[in-house]
């Protein structure tokens, strides 16, 4: 998964560079609620989301790898259990906002090359893209997170759902 997470962060870096290519000097960076354009900027600001990208990319790895490790050192076979379950879960997640994050960067730059190019009537609407593919992830997260085992990184992690692991499936919706 990590992989493949990595694969789509330059895939987004990849698209960006090749993207700005063909657009002006000057493309629309902001738009106001109705959708009027408000800030332009220089073309090469679209490097900032796919910094973004990496970043994210680069934190989902980490906290994966913390996982991982944790499971080969615990000797106890519950908790080895429960780590390899959270570093798959949290495999899920990365990759899961990377896909987002890259999907969105994609509309955006299409976005900038319809305003520059004069394509008033674009038929990638922003906002109708992100709530259709924030629905799926968080259809995605709703189905790998109840998954999780009792830690103190991921899933409701409050005083009286780490009490136990009876009130964390409870509070995670997990079966009994």
């Amino acid at each position: 998964m990590k992989k493949i997470m990595w694969l789509i962060s330059f895939i987004a870096l990849g698209g960006t560079a090749i993207a700005i290519q063909f657009m002006p000097e000057s493309i629309p960076m902001h738009r106001d609620f109705a959708g009027n354009i408000d800030r332009y900027g220089s073309r090469y600001e679209s490097f900032l989301m796919v910094i973004v990208i990496l970043a994210f990319s680069l934190f989902w790895t980490l906290l994966i790898r913390y996982f991982e490790k944790k499971a080969i050192k615990l000797e106890d076979e519950k908790e080895r259990s429960g780590a390899k379950t959270n570093a798959k879960v949290l495999s899920i997640v990365g990759l899961a906002t990377t896909v987002f994050f890259t999907i969105m960067q994609g509309v955006s730059l299409h976005r900038a090359y319809s305003d520059t190019a004069g394509d008033v009537n674009s038929s990638v609407d922003p906002t109708k893209v992100s709530v259709i593919v924030m629905g799926v992830m968080f259809i995605v997260f709703g189905n790998y997170l109840t998954k999780t085992r009792n830690n103190s990184i991921i899933g409701v992690r409050t005083t009286w759902s780490m009490y136990n692991d009876i009130t964390w499936k409870k509070s995670n919706f997990l079966e009994q």
